[in-house]
């Protein structure tokens, strides 16, 4: 058994990963995968569906600190796409995955690794509807997540309003990464942790829609700043934010509470959502545990979508995570926590 699991796929090909590996977590209700080239789905009503695709990053913040499992990096991209359809309020159905693995990927490591899908279909209740597998040189993974939308409508980004409230609920902002931190502290120690598994806030963004009151939603899976800044322009308003009140996790070094700070409403990685609201939404926000960030305000004929004044007097500086621009030195100062 320990042979076969150490094989690499070059064993197994495409056809037998397949209906080997992938096979029995496939729904059945849709077709006969093997055998036909699409599934075929029918919506469960008339409600609008919601299509989301999301290729996972080249490196996670786990395969920079090399930490967690394969089901843990699995288990991850699945919220990343879940996440899109909770931040509009909708309530997931189904997904497509496609799977880039290298010739010398293991049997055991694709095992691994569809466990954590298993377990994110079992928490955001998904069926796997079909999806392709390619040889490739680098490991990759894109999912399509498909979601069904309210009968009240969907959650956009674009309907904040001057005088609506902003709140955030989720983890506190910073807890995936602690996560991380410790379990790469640990291993510099020859020792273990297991790493937290970040969830999409499914339940969160069904009551936001249902509540009627929502005027904008996004989650935070680029950061705080960076999400608060497109809703504020995405609905040509300003957002102001007590940084102060933002909810961070425990720091894992215990010092430079700044920099942790600074860090943690930057990047993202705990997918919580940050929503608006006309003010009967303090109501349901406080039902389900969200924290009161601020106000929508006019943006003045210069402004931007973030105050300055707020960022300059919580000390924090604006450097979000953006492909292509700042995923190099995020990630060195990710490592810096590790090894300060």
């Amino acid at each position: 058994m320990t042979k076969i699991m150490n094989d690499s796929l070059s064993e197994l090909g495409e056809r037998g990963i397949i209906s080997q590996l992938i096979l029995p977590l496939m729904s059945r209700d849709f077709g006969n995968i093997l055998l036909d080239d699409c599934a075929v789905f029918t919506a469960p009503d008339t409600s609008p569906l919601l299509f989301t695709t999301d290729q996972g990053p080249s490196r996670t913040f786990m395969e920079i600190l090399e930490v967690g499992t394969p089901s843990d990096l699995a288990h991850f991209h699945v919220t990343m796409n879940v996440s899109d359809i909770a931040a509009m309020g909708g309530q997931p159905l189904g997904m497509l995955l496609v799977l880039s693995l290298t010739r010398t990927d293991t049997i055991d490591y694709l095992r691994k690794y569809l466990e954590g899908i298993s377990d994110a279909m079992s928490d955001y209740r998904l069926r796997l509807l079909g999806g392709d597998t390619k040889q490739s040189r680098m490991r990759s993974t894109t999912i399509t997540a498909i979601g069904q939308a309210s009968s009240r409508g969907v959650l956009t980004r674009s309907g904040a309003k001057p005088g609506d409230l902003i709140y955030v609920v989720g983890p506190p902002l910073g807890t995936s990464v602690a996560s991380l931190i410790h379990a790469a502290r640990a291993k510099l120690r020859g020792g273990s942790l297991d790493v937290s598994r970040p969830h999409a806030q499914v339940s969160a963004g069904l009551q936001l829609v249902e509540s009627g009151f929502c005027t904008s939603c996004m989650d935070m899976s680029d950061g705080l700043l960076a999400s608060a800044e497109q809703l504020a322009d995405t609905s040509g308003v300003t957002f102001r934010i007590d940084l102060e009140k933002v909810p961070l996790a425990q720091n894992p070094l215990g010092t430079d509470s700044a920099k942790w700070k600074n860090f943690n409403v930057n990047v993202g990685g705990d997918y919580g959502l940050i929503f608006t609201g006309t003010t009967p939404i303090a109501d349901v926000a406080r039902k389900m545990g969200a924290i009161y960030l601020g106000i929508v305000e006019e943006r003045p004929k210069q402004g931007t979508g973030l105050c300055e004044a707020d960022l300059i007097r919580s000390g924090v500086t604006l450097n979000v995570w953006e492909q292509f621009r700042t995923v190099g030195s995020i990630s060195d100062e990710l490592k810096s926590f590790v090894a300060p």
